[in-house]
């Protein structure tokens, strides 16, 4: 398949550097991307915010990352970002586990295709264990909020997590907009 062509599953890199140039055009975009970025590489040593986020704008521009068709900018920039940060922390900071062996693409087509895929993996498990408390603890308080960190644990989506909480689209909009500036000022202190 030609590099200057998508496919019927995928986005063209016209249409990628089209999605990213909208994004980065709006500022409340850029925020939130540079928000995302802050809270994923929290503790990581050898990475900072602003690096993740030019780090996977320019895997997708370079058609190293996939872009599936119809995901919007955000999703696709939020799964990249949390697909290098977690590299990162295996290649530097865990050191516990072997070298992936599947190829980026393949790798990026897991992420979106297997939600909720379990690991056994220890040293995951228990990282996974310590965020979700930090979390926890972070909306310590907050009932709406505390109701969504377990819906969003429970890997439900943002339509389906509307559904299974009773709540109107306006709603979660603000409880989620809480949580993210809660878990902002978490990953704020944990840098610290």
């Amino acid at each position: 398949m030609a590099q200057s062509r998508g496919s019927a599953g995928r986005l063209a890199p016209a249409e990628v550097k089209a999605e990213l140039e909208q994004l980065t055009a709006t500022a409340g975009l850029v925020v939130a991307a540079h928000r995302m970025a802050r809270i994923y590489v929290s503790g990581l040593r050898h990475l900072d915010a602003d690096d993740l986020l030019r780090e996977a704008m320019t895997k997708l521009l370079a058609g190293e990352r996939k872009w599936p068709r119809g995901y919007h900018a955000m999703a696709v920039l939020q799964e990249v970002m949390h697909s290098i940060a977690s590299n990162e922390r295996k290649k530097h900071d865990y050191e516990l586990l072997e070298p992936a062996t599947a190829e980026d693409g393949q790798q990026e087509a897991d992420v979106f295709a297997n939600k909720g895929t379990s690991t056994s993996d220890p040293a995951v498990i228990a990282e996974g264990q310590n965020e979700l408390e930090a979390i926890t603890q972070a909306v310590a308080g907050d009932e709406d909020a505390e109701l969504l960190v377990e819906a969003l644990a429970d890997g439900l989506k943002r339509d389906a997590a509307i559904k299974e909480l009773g709540w109107d689209p306006n709603k979660y909009d603000a409880v989620r907009k809480r949580l993210v500036r809660r878990l902002d000022t978490l990953a704020t202190n944990r840098r610290r």
